[in-house]
């Protein structure tokens, strides 16, 4: 059986939740699809299909981590200027928070391919991830990186960053 795809399965798990009624999932995914919207989150939250604490609740099982809202959380200017905005912008991450070991993100997606590897060229620490609607962590980024950032980027890292299917964040 082809695996379904990610609009699809959040939406099984709202429905599973009792959370959405009388839509089938199939529906929901194909209205998506067609809704010009680059993430599955936008779309219900601007529908209001689904409030944010439930969808929120709803990424936080389908990743098996924890879910924050970004809205009104500060930022730390500095760590978010340690990462490239493009980088952050590509994968719809930011840094949240940082001890000595440790860098906790905020991405829309925490299972993105490739984003670990490409965020653990700017830190040797230890990196966890915690979800977030995309479209109030691109908010956040633009916000904090409001002025060019200071920050060296290899030749390398604009091929790596450039070449992204955007596909994989749907």
């Amino acid at each position: 059986m082809p695996r379904r795809g990610y609009a699809q399965e959040i939406a099984a798990l709202l429905f599973k939740q009792g959370i959405l009624k009388k839509i089938d999932a199939n529906a929901l995914a194909n209205g998506f699809r067609g809704s010009g919207q680059a993430q599955i989150h936008d779309f219900l939250l601007e529908q209001d299909l689904v409030s944010k604490p439930d969808l929120l609740r709803i990424l936080s099982q389908y990743y098996g981590t924890p879910a924050i809202d970004v809205n009104g959380v500060q930022f730390n200017h500095e760590l978010v200027r340690m990462f490239p905005t493009r980088l952050l912008t590509k994968y719809t991450v930011i840094p949240l928070d940082m001890d000595e070991n440790t860098v906790i993100f905020v991405a829309a997606r925490p299972d993105a391919d490739k984003m670990r590897q490409q965020l653990r060229h700017y830190t040797d620490c230890h990196l966890e991830f915690i979800v977030g609607i995309a479209k109030d962590i691109a908010q956040a980024i633009a916000t904090y990186h409001d002025e060019p950032p200071n920050e060296v980027v290899e030749e390398d890292d604009f091929a790596t960053l450039e070449g992204f299917d955007e596909n994989d964040f749907m």
